[in-house]
């Protein structure tokens, strides 16, 4: 068995900070501690690994890259 890393590229970071300062005006949700109130999902697929962001509220973001897959 194999394992593959997962990593964010500056792009991608800075989409995922982009949609954070603007989902953060809107969320009904407040600042939450212990848990954090994101998560990181990565989807490995046959053409590259696809990244989404998800908020506790339920909301997410696929932050990937596509020019770079």
């Amino acid at each position: 068995m194999t394992r593959e890393i997962f990593g964010i590229t500056a792009k991608e970071l800075d989409t995922i900070e982009k949609w954070k300062k603007k989902h953060e005006r809107k969320c009904k949700v407040g600042p939450t501690t212990i848990g954090g109130r994101y998560t990181y999902c990565f989807k490995p697929t046959s053409v590259g690994v696809i990244g989404i962001v998800k908020c506790v509220c339920g909301k997410e973001k696929d932050f990937t890259n596509y020019d770079e897959l």
